[in-house]
């Protein structure tokens, strides 16, 4: 008995890690992982894993939605190195903090699914104003977020049509605080926004399908594995 007790609470562990601290969406070349660090931050990565060249701005990933039950609280956006900001001569080691150029707003309505709460975006998408943004330090360009400057490209090369504006490599960061409480398992309606406009050409959406991730999969057979054995243990 003390053996299964143990072999629960273990199980109780692991498992909470995975459905209340740390939850992740993949739809296409997209991927963003919710975790929780702490009691109250919440660490947003958001990745463009594609390996094509990128050629023009549908391939350029610039926000993804998503509905909570609870109101986040943004603090700062950043890039692991400067080595990740492409085609910004000017950018420094201070650079990696591109909170200017992304913005959120989590009471957005009319202009995503049902249930959608939650909007984080390099793009305008018609809905951002200057106040919405993680930053004030405006690396390059016009000051607020617009266009696909300081969206997401894969670690393919860039064809010349998107050599003007100013992006990032494969994946961004952002902070946010929580309320008491929080829990990611409550995150869903996930999608990802590419290109700049809401209704244009240059937007489409890919919404996942919110099916657990296989390590989830593994807990919970791993679970049942560890707790059938246990009983035949105890029938023998």
């Amino acid at each position: 008995m003390k053996r299964l007790v143990a072999i629960s609470l273990w199980l109780w562990s692991v498992g909470s890690t995975c459905f209340a601290g740390s939850v992740e969406f993949s739809a296409g070349n997209a991927n963003v992982n919710f975790s929780l660090v702490g009691n109250n931050i919440l660490q947003v990565t958001l990745t463009n894993n594609s390996l094509m060249t990128a050629t023009s701005p549908s391939d350029v990933l610039t926000g993804v939605y998503f509905s909570t039950q609870q109101n986040l609280t943004p603090v700062m956006a950043y890039v692991n190195s400067v080595q990740n900001l492409l085609n910004c001569p000017n950018c420094t080691n201070a650079s990696v903090d591109i909170g200017a150029e992304w913005a959120y707003q989590n009471a957005v309505s009319g202009v995503l699914p049902a249930g959608t709460v939650n909007l984080l975006g390099a793009a305008d998408f018609g809905t951002f104003s200057l106040s919405d943004r993680f930053g004030t330090n405006n690396i390059s360009g016009t000051d607020g977020v617009g266009g696909i400057d300081f969206g997401i490209v894969g670690s393919g090369n860039l064809s010349s049509a998107l050599t003007g504006s100013p992006l990032v490599s494969r994946q961004a960061v952002f902070v946010f605080t929580t309320p008491y409480g929080f829990n990611t398992s409550a995150i869903g309606t996930v999608g990802f926004l590419y290109g700049y406009n809401h209704f244009g050409g240059g937007f489409y959406s890919l919404v996942d399908s919110e099916a657990p991730e296989p390590q989830t999969w593994a807990l919970i057979g791993l679970g049942l594995g560890a707790l059938g054995w246990i009983r035949r243990r105890k029938s023998v």
